[in-house]
Order: structure tokens, then C-alpha cells, then sequence
């Protein structure tokens, strides 16, 4: 998968290089005990299985956004997911038939967020079903275009 790599790197380096450098806690702490998010270590390892962790013990604790080192990484297990949903959309050979493609991405749109935000049951879907949808219309638009032949 070509999203782990990228990812272990960034965790990496957020954990033991720029967070030692911006840590309100003493390095000894900071390293070995950490706070109630964790340790640095656990930080890496968390997020490298997709477990998403974004805080660093004593970084960013007084800024607007509390603690959120890297609020982005929420969206790397969505976008894992939506990938194996590509990769299972091949699998069933639905990009054969890209009116069936078009079929199948609406109602999973329509079960999992307009179904839930018009007809009740969640306040709010979440988030990265919004996101689905967008990343379903883009499959969607891709499967059409002619390939050269």
C-alpha cells in the first residue's frame, strides 16, 4: 500500500524530531513516560496500524487548536478503506459496467449519509462518508473516460 510508507515516515518524524523540539515536558518524561496521550513510541506504532493517535505528549498544549499535532491523519484510514473499496469494485469487475458502477456508489451514498441526515438517526454522518462520496463520484468519472488504446 503506498499510503504506509509516507505515513511512517511523517509519524516519525513528528515523534522524535520536531516533538522533543516543541515538548513542554522535560525529554526524559517526554520520551519515557509521556502523558495521558502516550508516549512517542506508541504514537508511531499506533498510527503506523492505522489507529489514529494525532497528539504528542506536551506539544502544542496552548495553542487554538488543542494539542492536534498532525490533524490530518484521520483521513489516511479513510482513505486505506476507499481504496480497498476500488480494489474490491475491480475485483467484481464493476468497472466493466460504468452504469453499475454509478448504481452501486449512489446507494452506498444514499444508505450511509442522505438516508441518516434527512430520514434521522445520526446527527451527522461521519465525516469520511462525505468524503466517500466524493471519492466514489471521482471513481465514478475515471471509469468512464475512454483508455487509449
Amino acid at each position: 500500500m503506498r499510503l504506509w510508507p509516507a505515513l511512517a515516515v511523517c509519524v516519525t518524524i513528528a515523534a522524535f524530531v520536531i516533538g522533543p523540539l516543541l515538548t513542554t515536558l522535560p525529554l526524559r518524561e517526554y520520551f519515557l513516560k509521556g502523558d495521558r496521550f502516550g508516549t512517542p513510541l506508541g504514537y508511531v506504532l499506533h498510527n503506523a496500524i492505522f489507529d489514529i493517535r494525532p497528539f504528542l505528549p506536551g506539544v502544542f498544549e496552548h495553542t487554538p487548536v488543542l494539542l492536534y499535532v498532525n490533524g490530518s491523519l484521520w483521513t489516511i484510514p479513510v482513505e486505506a478503506s476507499l481504496y480497498l473499496c476500488v480494489a474490491g469494485f475491480g475485483l467484481l469487475r464493476l468497472f466493466r459496467f460504468p452504469w453499475l458502477t454509478s448504481v452501486v456508489i449512489f446507494a452506498i451514498f444514499l444508505v450511509l449519509v442522505l438516508r441518516p441526515m434527512y430520514l434521522g438517526g445520526a446527527k451527522f454522518p461521519w465525516y469520511g462518508y462525505i468524503h466517500a462520496g466524493f471519492f466514489g463520484a471521482g471513481v465514478r468519472r475515471r471509469s468512464t473516460i475512454a483508455q487509449p488504446a
